[in-house]
């Protein structure tokens, strides 16, 4: 009795019925003579240190991008932070100059005179007061906000008594170091602040006490 054949289902060329394998393609066959399953594809090599490195480059690059950022910002962070520094210090001067104002009409007597004081004894005059016009709690005042290690008072007072002096003329300013030798904030005595360079803050010293 011949052997019994069949098609090959791939290149329907004539195999042995009970054949695993053609022998024309090379098509494979279970036992029950339909085509095997195809074998698992090999595991690919390197997979978890391909997303290492993966990892890896986009953790540096984001470091490194924020590195950039930082040098761009911080300089512009620590200038906007300066400045509303200085811009306080002259707030605390207009603050002052509107006390002894209150001093003025308050404790000022008949002449309605400021203190007599100079330098920077003129404004702790508001806080010998009684009641005192600049008590412990409102000390900061008299400090300056750009300097880091603040004395009694930061603030230059005037060197001759107020009432001889022009409404131009100055009355109060930083400190020469409050602003780290980068001139400082002038008041005067119509009650401007203004802030003056190092060349012309160094010309005050005729005119203001420490």
């Amino acid at each position: 009795m011949p052997d019994a054949t069949r098609a090959c289902p791939e290149c329907a060329e004539t195999i042995q019925a009970a054949a695993l394998l053609c022998r024309h393609c090379g098509a494979r066959f279970d036992g029950k003579g339909e085509p095997a399953a195809p074998p698992p594809p090999p595991p690919k090599k390197g997979g978890a240190s391909t997303i290492l490195i993966v990892l890896l480059v986009v953790g540096i690059g984001g470091v490194f991008v924020i590195g950039i950022l930082a040098a761009l910002l911080l300089p512009a962070i620590a200038r906007a932070i300066n400045r509303a520094r200085v811009t306080a210090c002259a707030n605390n001067l207009s603050m002052l100059w509107k006390m002894q104002n209150v001093y003025m009409s308050r404790f000022g007597g008949p002449m309605k005179s400021m203190p007599l004081e100079t330098g920077e004894e003129f404004w702790l005059a508001l806080e010998r007061t009684q009641p005192p016009l600049v008590d412990p709690m409102m000390r900061e005042v008299f400090l300056c906000p750009v300097r880091e290690d603040g004395e009694t008072c930061d603030y230059r007072g005037p060197a001759v008594p107020v009432s001889r002096l022009g409404g131009s003329d100055p009355v109060g300013a930083d400190k020469p170091d409050n602003h780290g030798g980068k001139g400082g904030n002038l008041l005067r005595k119509s009650g401007d602040v203004v802030e003056l360079d190092e060349s012309e803050f160094q010309q005050l010293d005729r005119l203001l006490r420490p």
